[in-house]
């Protein structure tokens, strides 16, 4: 007799019929799911276990390995979410979890049979194999977030990721332009062709994806201000389209410094003499939206060494403006609105080391004025003592207490000498 293939399901005779069950994995509750048929004949209830496994593909069964499940999940994502997340999803579970998760002797781990252990033993391999923390962490937050799914859909009873600690890594210090930096930079910016870009960027924070997706439609030179409406990115075909920006926050109104609406203007003007007619606001030499990495490599690197200020990344720019404000005393509020993050929590987690300087900065001050006052006072202060040096020890007995006058700082204060019982 041919041995039974997992999820096939068991049959056996019960009274003068027949009884199937099959396995459909781990209920929400931790408990295995079994279900039951019954039939008088074993070819019937053997119909109606496969009837129950094709009605719910692919999650059914216990043969459901981790990697169908993660390649199904990832369907979700790219339905789901932006194109980026996807990329880091897909990336991150096809270079840093399918290649570890798996049994000893390779074959593919059933996804019932993930355990704790799998996890660490994932975590301890890609640390072996020079993985960074950073990188460790994004793979287990993946696999977890992956187990969350698998739970809401009813394929495993738990996160087994909840088990295992997880990987924390070190935020490193934002790198940011310092201001002999800033007159190099706005000094050589002022020959590119992409000014106004960088004016806006390094003045108002706004994000590289949120300036190449810029359209004159946003743009209000009369009242100075532009509205982020969109961010470009990359499409599945590599390509650059305009999307939502990242949160809901994001899309947001950013008045312009006098200085960018006048390079604004001039860029436009330009254009009209080229007889541009297009909609970009920074276009390619075809008139169409510009490919982020042509625009690093071909102009922004090459103008940092032209400017011979340290390489950094586009995105330091927008952390040199919020640095610079926050330093000038601009509200954390009014800055957090201007990046448009999230919530001002994000500001003030980014910024917090700012606040922490100016803080410290401030109680100095109030610290110093404080106390050297109060030193003042102090020198000032002369202690007498109201009694008579040549009385007799006989007299300072009779006497209950002596006064203490600390000047210029409070009145006269009695205390009580104590009689010591040997005098």
């Amino acid at each position: 007799m041919a041995r039974r293939t997992y999820g096939a399901g068991t049959i056996r005779q019960r009274g003068r019929g027949f009884e199937g069950c099959i396995s459909a994995g781990v209920s929400a509750s931790g408990n295995r799911d079994r279900r039951y048929v019954y039939g008088k004949t074993r070819a019937e209830v053997r119909e109606k276990l496969e009837a129950i496994k094709v009605s719910s593909p692919p999650a059914f069964g216990r043969d459901l390995s981790v990697a169908e499940h993660l390649q199904d999940w990832l369907r979700h994502v790219e339905q789901e979410n932006r194109r980026a997340t996807f990329s880091l999803r897909e990336g991150t579970v096809r270079r840093h979890i399918l290649p570890y998760v798996r049994q000893r002797n390779g074959k593919p781990l059933r996804l019932v049979d993930l355990s704790p252990s799998h996890v660490r033993i994932l975590m301890l391999e890609l640390e072996r194999r020079g993985v960074g923390t950073r990188t460790r962490e994004v793979a287990f937050n993946t696999l977890s977030t992956a187990l969350n799914a698998a739970v809401r859909w009813e394929r495993v009873g738990r996160n087994v990721c909840l088990a295992v600690p997880k990987p924390k890594s070190t935020a490193k210090e934002r790198p940011i332009l310092s201001v002999p930096d800033i007159s190099k930079f706005f000094a050589e910016i002022r020959k590119s062709s992409y000014y106004a870009l960088y004016m806006i960027a390094v003045m108002c924070g706004v994000r590289e994806g949120e300036l190449l997706a810029l359209q004159w439609s946003a743009v209000d030179l009369e009242r100075g201000f532009l509205l982020v409406n969109a961010s470009l990115t990359r499409g599945a075909d590599g390509r650059p389209i305009a999307t939502l920006p990242k949160t809901k926050q994001s899309r947001r109104r950013v008045d312009l410094p006098e200085s960018a609406v006048t390079a604004l203007r001039k860029l436009n003007e330009a254009q009209r003499r080229s007889g541009y007619r297009g909609e970009w606001v920074f276009s390619d030499s075809a008139g169409g939206p510009i490919r982020r990495e042509n625009f690093l490599r071909r102009e922004f690197y090459p103008l940092l060494e032209r400017a011979g200020v340290p390489k950094v990344t586009f995105h330091c720019l927008r952390h040199t403006a919020a640095t610079r404000l926050l330093e000038g005393g601009a509200q954390l509020e009014a800055v957090s609105a201007l990046l448009g993050h999230s919530s001002i929590k994000v500001t003030a987690d980014t910024y917090a080391h700012l606040r922490a300087t100016s803080v410290g900065s401030e109680l100095a001050k109030l610290s110093e004025k404080t106390f050297a006052k109060l030193a003042d006072q102090m020198a000032d202060s002369k202690v007498v003592i109201l009694a008579d040096k040549q009385k007799t020890r006989r007299a300072k007995r009779k006497t209950g207490f002596q006064f203490v006058e600390m000047g210029g700082l409070e009145p006269p204060t009695p205390y009580m000498r104590s009689k010591c019982s040997t005098s």
